[in-house]
């Protein structure tokens, strides 16, 4: 049983987002498997920290998210348009869509994110190119903070 379930979950543990100036956005603990994700994810209201505003960014899967406290806000890009939802409870987000989340108090989810499909990007304009997703941010394990 045991070797059953090392082939199946690939890691477990802290996965944070950083910004490239070491802003910690969101701090996250999940398990990764070959077929989904899950995380556990504290998002930081980053313009009230920082004066800082997200970037729009894609998911490498689909993703469903339930909100465990807090409410945030998600400008999702949409062609020509910005489309704004509020979320107090459910989201949901197809794979290769960019969205920035705001919030304005610490927002804890929980996250299962389907296979991954694309490697993510960052768009920092409506129209503008996709960009590598390491550009702008970096991933470091708990210890490093």
């Amino acid at each position: 049983m045991k070797r059953l379930i090392s082939k199946i979950i690939n890691n477990i543990g802290a996965s944070h987002v950083i910004n490239k100036n070491n802003q910690v956005c969101i701090k996250r603990w999940g398990i990764w498997t070959s077929y989904f994700t899950i995380f556990f994810s504290k998002i930081l209201p980053i313009k009230e920290i920082y004066n800082i505003e997200q970037v729009y960014h894609s998911h490498q899967g689909s993703f469903i998210s339930f909100i465990l406290s807090g409410v945030y806000l998600q400008d999702v890009l949409k062609g020509n348009k910005i489309i704004r939802t509020e979320h107090k409870w459910f989201n949901y987000l197809p794979c290769g869509c960019h969205h920035k989340i705001i919030c304005h108090k610490p927002v804890y989810t929980l996250m299962f994110m389907g296979k991954r499909k694309l490697k993510p990007t960052v768009r920092l304009k409506q129209k503008g190119k996709k960009l590598r997703y390491d550009r702008f941010f970096k991933l470091k394990d708990e210890e490093s903070i």
